[in-house]
C-alpha cells in the first residue's frame, strides 16, 4: 500500500488506458426504462480532484426517466486502492465527452461503490453527484429558451398539440414572471405511467415546462423561478415535485447546455389536491389565482418548509407519525400566518394549537365548531408528544381525526393563497368547492 500511495507524490496521476462499462451495461441494467432516458449515454475523459490530488479518469453517465443521474468513473487499480484510503472525501470532475462536443463539470461527487474485475486492470466507481453540467463547445452560449423536466407531475391536458397530423390534448399554459410557461406531457407519458404502476420504478418524470428567457435575465433568476414552481406544485401534489434536469437552447433553438441537480424526491402517488379533471381546469385556476400570492409569501412564511412538512406527513408510515406531522404543519403555518397578520410572536407562541385555530377563525370564519374543541390538544397532541401514543382514541377515531384536520389544513392554505375553485378533499377524494356552505 505504501508503494501505491507513493505513486501520488505528483499532483497529477495518469492511469493506463481504461475500458468503460459501455452503453450496453446501462441498457441491460435499466432494461425497461433506458429508451425513455432524459439524457442518453455520454462518456469521456476528465480530471478528478479528490483528497488533494488530481487524477485523469474515464467517466460515463445517463439521466434516467426517474430523474436520477447514474454516474460511473473508471480508472486503473492503483487509484482504486488509493480511493479506499479516503473516508468521506467528495470530489469534483471536469472534462469532455469523447466526441469533443460537450464540456462537463460534476461537483460534490460522493463515491458509493468500488468494484474491480479480475480480467481487467481497472476499477469502476459508482458515484452520487449533486451537480452536473454539460455545456456545448461553442463560443456563444446566450440561452433564449428553457426546457425543464418535472418529477412526479402528471396531469390532464386542456390544450391541443399537433403531432403527426393528430391533435393531442397534452398541455396547459399559464403566465408567470412576465411570460408564458407551457406545461406539457412527455411523449411517452402513458408508457412511463404503466411502468410506475407495475412497480418497476416508484417515481418518474412525466412532464416538462417550456418558457423563454427574457433579455438580461440571469441563470440565478431562472433557477429561482424553477424553485418557486417546484414548491408550488409540490403543495397540491402532496409529494416532492422537483425539477432535477434543465435544458438551455439558443436563439437558433439548438441545445447548448444541460444542467442536473440531485434534489429531494418522493414516490409517485395520485392522491393530489387540485387537477384539471375532477377540478375542471383546476391547475390553470390554481396558477392564475394563487401563484403570485405564493411568491409574495414564500420567504416570510417559509412555504418550502411548510410544503416539505406536509409531504413528510403524507409519507409517514404509521398513523401516529402522520398525525404528529399534521400537528407540526399546523403549528408552523398558523404561527407564521398569524404573526404576518400583525399578532405578537411571543403571544402566538404561548397559544395552544386549538387556540391558534380559534384565533385564525376570527379572520377566516369558516372552521366548524367541532374542529375547534380541545380534542386535538388535550387527547391528541399532548398525549402523542409526551407518550408517543394516543390512548384516548380508537384506530378508527384517529383515522377520522386525521382526515378531518388534513382536509382543514388544505382549506386553510388554499384560502391563504387566494384560491376560489374546487379541490379534491382527502376525506373521500371527491371534488368539492372550497367555499361550499
Amino acid at each position: 500500500m505504501k508503494q501505491i500511495l507513493k505513486a501520488f507524490n505528483d499532483q497529477i496521476y495518469i492511469p493506463e488506458v481504461i475500458k468503460l462499462l459501455g452503453e450496453h451495461y446501462f441498457k441491460q441494467r435499466y432494461i425497461d426504462t433506458y429508451d425513455y432516458s432524459l439524457m442518453k449515454y455520454k462518456c469521456g475523459s476528465g480530471k478528478l480532484s479528490v483528497g488533494m490530488k488530481d487524477i485523469l479518469v474515464r467517466w460515463e453517465c445517463v439521466i434516467s426517466i426517474t430523474g436520477e443521474l447514474i454516474f460511473n468513473i473508471s480508472t486503473d487499480d492503483t487509484f482504486g486502492f488509493y480511493l479506499q484510503t479516503l473516508r468521506d472525501e467528495r470530489g469534483e470532475l471536469s472534462g469532455r465527452t469523447d466526441d469533443n462536443e460537450w464540456i462537463i463539470t460534476a461537483k460534490e461527487i460522493f463515491f458509493t461503490r468500488i468494484s474491480s474485475k479480475s480480467d481487467k486492470p481497472s476499477t469502476t466507481i459508482a458515484c452520487l453527484v449533486e451537480y452536473f453540467n454539460c455545456k456545448k463547445e461553442i463560443r456563444e452560449l446566450n440561452s433564449k429558451r428553457v426546457l425543464a423536466y418535472i418529477s412526479n407531475f402528471d396531469f390532464v391536458g386542456v390544450e391541443f398539440t399537433e403531432s403527426e397530423r393528430k391533435f393531442i390534448k397534452d398541455k396547459f399554459t399559464v403566465k408567470l414572471h412576465g411570460r408564458e410557461f407551457v406545461f406539457q406531457q412527455l411523449e411517452h407519458r402513458k408508457l412511463i405511467l404503466e411502468i410506475v404502476k407495475s412497480k418497476k420504478i416508484d417515481r418518474a418524470i412525466f412532464s416538462k415546462i417550456n418558457f423563454s428567457i427574457l433579455n438580461d435575465e440571469t441563470k440565478e433568476e431562472v433557477d429561482r423561478y424553477l424553485e418557486l414552481v417546484s414548491w408550488f406544485l409540490s403543495l397540491v401534489g402532496v409529494k416532492a415535485t422537483m425539477i432535477p434536469l434543465v435544458e438551455y437552447y439558443n436563439d437558433r433553438d439548438e441545445l447548448i447546455e444541460i444542467e442536473f441537480r440531485d434534489l429531494i424526491s418522493s414516490p409517485f402517488h395520485s392522491n393530489i389536491v387540485i387537477d384539471n379533471l375532477q377540478c375542471r381546469r383546476g391547475l390553470v385556476q390554481y396558477f392564475n389565482e394563487c401563484y403570485d400570492n405564493f411568491v409574495k409569501l414564500y420567504t416570510d412564511h417559509s412555504l418550502n418548509v411548510f410544503v416539505a412538512s406536509i409531504v413528510g406527513m403524507y409519507e409517514g408510515k404509521f398513523l401516529e407519525h402522520k398525525i404528529a406531522g399534521l400537528i407540526l404543519s399546523y403549528e408552523f403555518l398558523l404561527t407564521k400566518y398569524l404573526v404576518n397578520l400583525g399578532n405578537d410572536l411571543e403571544s402566538i407562541k404561548r397559544l395552544s394549537i386549538q387556540d391558534k385555530l380559534r384565533t385564525l377563525n376570527k379572520y377566516m370564519k369558516f372552521i366548524p365548531a367541532r374542529l375547534l374543541t380541545d380534542t386535538i390538544r388535550q387527547d391528541v397532541r399532548n398525549a402523542l408528544f409526551h407518550t408517543g401514543e394516543i390512548p384516548a382514541l380508537t384506530d378508527d377515531e384517529k383515522y377520522e381525526l386525521y382526515k378531518d384536520y388534513y382536509d382543514l389544513l388544505i382549506q386553510i392554505i388554499l384560502r391563504i393563497l387566494g384560491y376560489r375553485g374546487n379541490y379534491i378533499t382527502p376525506k373521500d377524494y371527491s371534488s368539492v368547492s372550497l367555499y361550499r356552505e
